[in-house]
């Protein structure tokens, strides 16, 4: 098929309408929490009387209006949302007589008070409606709602029947009316919180359905989607509880049922499926640390690497205690921005990936921060961080933003270059001399007799060791300063080389609490909140007064990071082991492990803690306790803890093993370290963490209860959903151990004793064959992958054939899927290997039937049937075949489409209908290839001329699309519809799916989508302008060389066309097309209104130049004339625009267009003319002339200097307000024809006219409007204009001539003729009879003119 028509442009891109999507979505996402809150019997309907409706079993019902207008002000009732509100309850009541209806008003916005008080009384007006609603009998009340009521009477945008029911109903009856049921909720959560409310519902749901939370708020995604679909069809917008729980309880549901496979592995760990939460740590990087209380100060040094900073990388070196960290924070700038990355007992690995986040995070900020990583990480091998730390540095260049980093020693050479850090930057945190110590007692209170004797004192003792003497300084601050003691110089060796030991006699002077709990925080491995320490405080035994001994500790001890966070002091590394010995260090890791377990949702951060103390503690308890919360945790959080965790992928391999002796706990760990390799997309070494655990796995009790056979299938689980590179072998080999995992550990689990809130038929897996297919179907591609699954199929025993296959038979469409997969990865080869096809084909079919897997060869048959028809073009042997597999015993409903698929391909469609006939209701429902048999069977029918079997059979297809199916088939499928449709005579049918295809061509927004979405759009472009020219409508002019029989198909194929040299219209002028399609017929034009709110806002050229018609058709059949001169102006701007790229030789094909900066020339003010004459044309004809923006059109056309266009206005202004006297100007008198024509349209307006004037005026406006640019837009107001001007004559005939003869006449002119132009014609020829001769003979020539007009 060629592109021989339309002639498209160049492409460009489309609009984004944030502000109405933005509204739109909040009340989506409100419309899905009134579904989760929906009671039983209840139903909830989408843009129905309102934004959403709820209607109770009983008939009453509740409707809501929602406005997200946070960012406009606050809402009062003067408000044109609030009275328009009003208005809409009032018309809601008129049009449901005895149903009992609440409006509810819903707004983010606060309430406003409304100015130079309208209704008598100070209160805010929405306010005192509320007051009303508490005490509507109080007298304070009546006269508040007595103001309201009479404020509203006066208020003309509401509605002449509500204003004349509020004045004669009394105050009471206005309050129960009115007021009681009408809610003003202002206030209402923003979209953040909305969101976060919704959430919180769905977990509190998921608690009671058996859903994990993740899994709980992973549902949003799909209610969200439902509630969009329903929301924007057509009809049928109504949501039941029930379709929420199905939505919901799919949610929990993957291959393996999450809830049964968490559940089991409660009956392990003792937990609730999701008990323990794991949320993202916060980002990157934190605020500094708290300052030291009391520090002593090193001006001039601390001078210095100010200095150095503002030119370049600082580095602060140091050995442990030394005070780098404090120097840090003497000086940087402003703590707010500073972004502190602290990497202290960080491994390597872990500390480039923070480093990377960090440099991430700061270029998204786009703001200048002072950088401080603190602790830079010694260990391994540091060129693993050159490449983040040169990436950082490239950052905070770009962003002027400084840098300061503390490390042990001084960096190596390779770390220094990336960091461009020069040797005059290099600092190294000193240790105190005498003179120091000197300023720091004496600032510390220490009695000046005393000062100089302790700080030799102190200096000999610790050497001046920037911590000790801090803890030394406490010490002595604590007992008062008391008198100098010679001993503290015989403590230790002279020259202190080991602080540590000095640290270790300055703990072992601690009271006991003390020293127990820095004892056990020296296992921790980083910072621990104080409630953390305040659990590890309570391990058994427990420490008394906890919180007082955390106290006494922060400072010396325990410094103080960000916010409550502690960290133990570096010298105390090692001290439980070593004073308490590795036994009490094994108990007490394992303890602290346990630890995190109480304290609600764990941070991704924690997990590395956990693991590790576990491993160190010999047990996995704590480990397996979290496991189902964070099997379940967000992909955000495992990114996380594969940057945090990294280490452990390599515990337990190369030889060495895992420090368990529970199997159980070795293969919990397992699974958190397959998982992470595989986050971190190190296949390698997940492969070689496989290999281990399934020996491991192997070498376990199997008989155990329940043993680590539980923890094989989760491990296999993790691995087979994320297969990564693995080989189709490896996939295989996978796969039937885990089914035959499940199956044992089924059987080991019936010995167990279940809890009492678990039902024993539980206790067991589902077979998990149903896994296989999907594991496999990705790493089978092509006929080669195929042949290769086939060759290992057939090497193994039966037993392992039946459950590789068996999960085909468990599964109608995972065969046919995976088939289908393998004849496009062939269809897209440049080279088809179809005979190697069909050869794999029949062997699959033989082992199906060897195996008896019906299934398998269910889906393979129709395949090889279509493969040797349409690929091998051999329908004969097609037939052949398929009649081999018919009988009359087994008519497989596939096999019975393949073969009348063959037959309609041939010609011979009346023989293929009765198959489809047979075969279609036998499909299961919700299979995608039932979709296609259904488009089939369409073709067919199209084939015989039986259009409404066409139609009726893709109308099942479209209505079996999945929302998850590609977007190229919803629209596809809907254009050929549509020419069904319009062949069945069903044209308003036909033209709704056009809207429905071409509006989620607009919702997708690409402007050039890839093939073949973009040839479908471009045959439906030319469906839609060949029904419009098979209509006879005007501007769609359809292509002969293809006319709609032929087009039926290709869009639903999915066919692609050869372009050539031509190029696809733009997604706005395909736009276009549909909405002016629409907008000439009978009905309402809704989509035409709705896409031209996009076409107003179109960036193609075009689509700009050409949308005035549209834009006047549809102002004239919709009468919203408001934007009439903005559309006029954009309109001729960008014909201007057009023509002087023209004249400068450039081509305007897919140009873009911007109005700003054009000005619009004065040649082009008679169009703008032409455009709002005929909507007040259309006004006047309806009988809203006052209703014309005048103010609005006058405001557009001063913008732009259009001198004539704003006198025509004013003139009309003039005419509207009284002003000026039309009728005075009907003979004569005016400056312009657009003068005289409006003159003659109004006088009628102002005042009543004689029967000769009304046929003068009539006949000068014909004149005049049935000029080219005029008389298309005005023929059918116009014709409605003179039709009912003249049946008033006729239902008053007294001023008429000879009325027994003259009346029949007209009325018979006007039934006679077809409306427009020959019923204008007709009428007014009859009425010349009607009235004086003279006036007659004025418009004899006029008339005569226009019947040569209309019959040309």
């Amino acid at each position: 098929m060629t592109a021989s028509v339309p002639a498209p442009l160049k492409s460009s891109a489309a609009r984004e309408a944030v502000d109405s999507l933005r509204g739109y979505s909040y009340q989506i996402l409100r419309s899905i929490e009134a579904w989760i809150d929906l009671q039983e019997g209840a139903v909830l309907v989408l843009e129905g009387a309102e934004d959403l409706d709820v209607i109770e079993e009983t008939g009453a019902a509740t409707v809501e209006q929602i406005k997200d207008t946070s960012g406009s002000g606050n809402v009062t009732l003067r408000s044109g949302s609030v009275l328009e509100a009003i208005g809409n309850f009032w018309d809601h009541l008129g049009r449901n007589h005895g149903v009992a209806i609440q409006f509810r008003f819903l707004t983010t916005s606060g309430i406003g008070r409304e100015k130079n008080q309208p209704f008598g009384f100070d209160t805010p007006g929405l306010e005192a409606w509320q007051r009303i609603q508490l005490a509507p009998t109080d007298p304070k009340s009546l006269e508040m709602a007595a103001g309201i009521k009479a404020f509203l009477m006066s208020n003309e945008t509401l509605s002449e029947p509500f204003r004349l029911w509020l004045t004669n109903a009394s105050t009471e009856d206005f309050i129960t009316r009115i007021v009681l049921p009408m809610q003003w909720v202002a206030g209402w959560p923003t979209s953040t919180d909305l969101y976060d409310s919704i959430t919180a519902k769905l977990v509190e749901l998921g608690e009671t359905r058996g859903v994990g939370s993740a899994d709980a708020v992973k549902a949003l995604d799909a209610l969200h989607t439902e509630a969009w679909r329903v929301a924007t069809t057509k009809g049928g917008r109504m949501l039941r509880r029930g379709d929420l729980l199905r939505i919901f309880d799919q949610a929990g549901t993957t291959a393996v049922p999450n809830s049964q496979l968490l559940a089991l592995l409660g009956v392990v760990t003792g937990a609730h499926a999701g008990t323990t939460a794991v949320a993202v740590a916060p980002e990157a990087f934190s605020p500094p640390p708290r300052a030291i209380a009391g520090r002593h100060a090193r001006p001039e040094l601390e001078a210095s690497i100010r200095e150095a900073l503002d030119t370049g990388t600082v580095l602060i070196h140091g050995g442990t205690g030394m005070g780098k960290t404090a120097l840090a924070l003497a000086v940087i700038g402003n703590p707010d921005q500073c972004a502190w990355l602290d990497l202290r007992d960080t491994p390597t690995p872990a500390a480039t990936s923070r480093i990377d986040a960090l440099a991430a995070r700061l270029a998204e900020t786009g703001r200048a921060y002072d950088v401080v990583l603190d602790d830079l990480p010694a260990d391994g091998d540091a060129r693993s961080l050159e490449g983040a730390l040169g990436r950082l540095r490239a950052v905070q260049d770009r962003l002027a933003g400084k840098l300061l980093v503390t490390f042990s020693d001084r960096l190596p050479t390779r770390l220094a270059t990336q960091l461009t850090l020069g040797p005059d930057h290099v600092f190294a945190a000193p240790a105190f001399e005498i003179e120091d110590i000197v300023g720091y007692l004496a600032a510390c209170g220490c009695p000046t007799a005393h000062v100089e004797t302790w700080a030799k004192l102190i200096h000999a003792s610790t050497s001046g060791h920037p911590q000790l003497v801090d803890a030394r300084v406490s010490a002595l601050t604590d007992d008062g300063f008391p008198k100098p003691d010679i001993s503290e110089l015989l403590v230790v060796s002279e020259g202190v080389l080991d602080v540590r030991s000095e640290a270790r006699r300055l703990v072992a002077a601690r009271p006991a609490d003390d020293r127990e709990l820095l004892a056990r925080t020296s296992l921790l491995l980083g910072r621990a909140s104080r409630e953390r320490l305040m659990t590890i405080a309570q391990i058994r035994p427990s420490i008394l007064e906890p919180g007082d001994v955390i106290d006494r500790l922060t400072g010396p001890w325990l410094e103080r990071l960000e916010s409550d966070n502690l960290r133990a002091s570096p010298l105390l590394r090692n001290l439980g082991v070593d004073t308490r010995g590795q036994e009490w260090a094994t108990g007490m890791h394992r303890e602290i492990a346990n630890s995190f377990l109480g304290g609600g949702t764990l941070l991704a951060t924690d997990i590395f803690e956990i693991a590790t103390h576990a491993m160190l503690g010999g047990s996995a308890a704590a480990l397996i306790s979290i496991l189902p919360g964070l099997l379940q945790a967000s992909p955000e959080v495992w990114e996380q803890v594969a940057q945090t965790a990294s280490m452990l992928i390599y515990m337990g391999l190369d030889g060495a093993t895992l420090p368990f002796s529970d199997p159980v706990d070795t293969a919990a760990f397992r699974i958190l370290q397959v998982r992470i390799a595989i986050e971190m997309g190190d296949h390698a070494r997940a492969s070689d963490i496989v290999a281990q655990a399934l020996e491991e796995f192997d070498a376990a009790d199997k008989s155990a209860v329940p043993g680590p056979g539980l923890f094989e299938v989760v491990f296999l689980w993790q691995v087979l959903q994320r297969p990564g590179n693995a080989s189709l072998e490896e996939l295989l080999r996978l796969s039937l151990r885990l089914v035959k995992a499940g199956a044992r550990t089924t059987e080991v689990l019936r010995k167990a004793v279940p809890p009492a809130d678990l039902d024993a038929d539980d206790l067991h897996f589902p077979d998990l064959s149903a896994f296989v297919p999907m594991t496999l179907a990705p790493a089978i591609s092509d006929v080669e992958d195929f042949a290769k699954l086939l060759d290992l199929m057939e090497r193994l025993d039966e037993a392992d054939r039946v459950t590789a296959l068996g999960g085909y038979a468990a599964d109608s469409e995972a065969a046919a899927l995976a088939l289908d997969r393998i004849w496009l990865g062939e269809a897209s080869r440049p080279d088809p290997r179809w005979p190697e096809l069909e050869r794999e084909l029949k062997r699959a079919i033989a082992l199906a039937d060897e195996l008896s897997i019906t299934q398998l060869g269910a889906a393979a048959a129709p395949l090889l049937i279509r493969v040797i028809d349409e690929n091998l073009k051999q329908p004969e042997a097609a037939l052949a075949l398929a009649d081999a597999m018919i009988t009359d015993v087994a008519r497989p409903a596939r096999v019975l489409t393949a073969k009348a698929k063959v037959l309609w391909r041939r010609g011979e469609a009346a023989q293929a209908l009765p198959l489809y006939e047979e075969a279609l209701p036998t499909f299961p429902l919700g299979l995608s290839w039932k979709t296609d048999a259904l488009r089939e069977a369409a073709m067919a029918a199209s084939k015989v001329k039986d259009w409404p079997l066409a139609a009726r059979r893709l109308t099942e297809a479209v209505a079996s699309l999945s929302e998850d199916e590609p977007l190229v088939r919803h629209v596809g499928f809907r254009f050929d519809l549509a020419i069904a449709l319009h062949l069945s005579s069903r044209t308003r049918e036909a033209v709704n799916r056009l809207g429905e295809a071409i509006d989620l061509l607009v919702d997708d927004g690409q402007e050039t989508p890839p093939e073949p979405l973009l040839s479908v759009r471009q045959v439906g472009s030319q469906a839609i302008k060949s029904i419009g020219f098979s209509l006879g409508l005007k501007g769609l002019v359809g292509d002969p060389q293809m006319p709609l029989e032929r087009l039926f198909g290709s869009t639903s194929s999915l066919e692609e066309l050869l372009w050539g040299d031509q190029q696809p219209a733009p997604l706005d002028v395909v736009a276009l097309v549909m909405a002016d399609l629409d907008v000439q017929l009978p009905e309402y034009p809704q989509i035409a209104e709705r896409l031209a709110r996009r076409l107003r806002e179109s960036p193609d050229l075009l689509a700009q130049s050409t949308q005035g018609d549209l834009l006047t058709k549809l102002a004239v059949r919709t009468l919203d004339v408001t934007s009439g001169a903005d559309d006029a102006i954009r309109e001729v701007r960008a014909l201007g625009f057009a023509v002087a790229e023209r004249d400068a030789g450039r081509d305007t094909a897919g140009q873009r267009f911007s109005s700003a900066s054009i000005v619009v020339e004065p040649r082009w003010q008679e169009l703008v003319k032409y455009r709002l004459l005929a909507r007040i044309v259309a006004m006047i004809a309806a009988g809203r002339a006052s209703a014309i923006p005048i103010d609005i059109w006058r405001a557009a056309v001063e913008t732009e200097e259009l001198s004539d266009v704003l006198a025509m206005v004013d003139d009309l202004g003039r005419m509207i307000d009284g002003s000026e006297d039309a009728s005075s100007r009907i003979m004569g008198g005016n400056i312009d024809w657009n003068g005289h024509l409006l003159a003659v349209l109004m006088a009628p307006v102002q005042r009543p006219i004689s029967p000769d004037q009304q046929l003068v005026c009539h006949a000068v406006a014909a004149r005049y409007l049935s000029q080219a640019k005029l008389g298309e837009f005005c023929a059918e107001p116009f014709s409605t204009l003179v039709t009912d001007a003249w049946l008033d004559r006729c239902d008053s005939p007294a001023q008429l001539v000879t009325p027994r003869l003259t009346v029949p006449a007209i009325q018979r002119a006007v039934t006679s003729t077809a409306t427009g132009w020959p019923r204008v014609v007709a009428v007014l020829q009859e009425a010349k009879h009607a009235v004086s001769a003279s006036a007659a003979s004025s418009v004899n020539e006029t008339l005569h003119e226009l019947r040569k007009a209309v019959a040309a």
